[in-house]
């Protein structure tokens, strides 16, 4: 078994996603967070379907959560990385224009932009970045509510990844592709 087979939470079939509010303290271990500071709230809900609870953070960065299943922001470098807490098959992005270029620790990408290994290093277990200018073209990059519904329903990480971006060309998935954390 890879780290992102089998049950996501102990409560499998109804798994909780919970955004850090800045009020209300760190998630706890019943928690599953998607970060998603932009978004529309209501696209959000609709996209991962049942069972998860979606607060829109209203921060620049999680920290110190516990058991993050998704993580996704528009940051060009995510700071507190390392307060947080992983869950097995956990997917992390920072829709930026070179997150794809795979550089070694501690060095940015071309652009001065985080790249999408440091949250493998942080514990996620796959991840997506454009590796040149994708142009403010959103089919780019993954589509959070679509990512979500493809892998909660019981998809490989890599299919519900390919599902979710519309134009994959400038892209790299980076992690374990077959991870799959909810079985069909």
């Amino acid at each position: 078994m890879i780290r992102g087979d089998g049950p996501a939470s102990p409560a499998a079939n109804q798994p909780q996603a919970s955004l850090n509010d800045p009020g209300q303290g760190p998630l706890d271990r019943r928690h599953l967070a998607v970060v998603i500071n932009q978004s529309d709230p209501l696209s959000v809900r609709a996209g991962v379907g049942e069972g998860f609870r979606v607060r829109i953070l209203r921060a620049d960065a999680l920290r110190n959560a516990n058991d993050v299943m998704v993580y996704v922001t528009g940051l060009a470098t995510v700071e507190g990385l390392a307060s947080n807490r992983f869950r097995p098959g956990a997917v992390a992005d920072h829709l930026t224009s070179y997150g794809g270029q795979l550089t070694p620790a501690g060095v940015p990408t071309e652009a001065g932009q985080m790249s999408a290994l440091r949250w493998l290093e942080g514990g996620a277990t796959g991840s997506y970045g454009t590796v040149v200018e994708p142009c403010s073209i959103t089919a780019k990059f993954p589509d959070p509510a679509l990512l979500m519904l493809f892998y909660r329903r019981g998809d490989t990480l890599i299919e519900a990844y390919w599902r979710s971006v519309a134009m994959p060309g400038q892209g790299v998935f980076i992690g374990e592709p077959l991870a799959r954390p909810w079985q069909r």
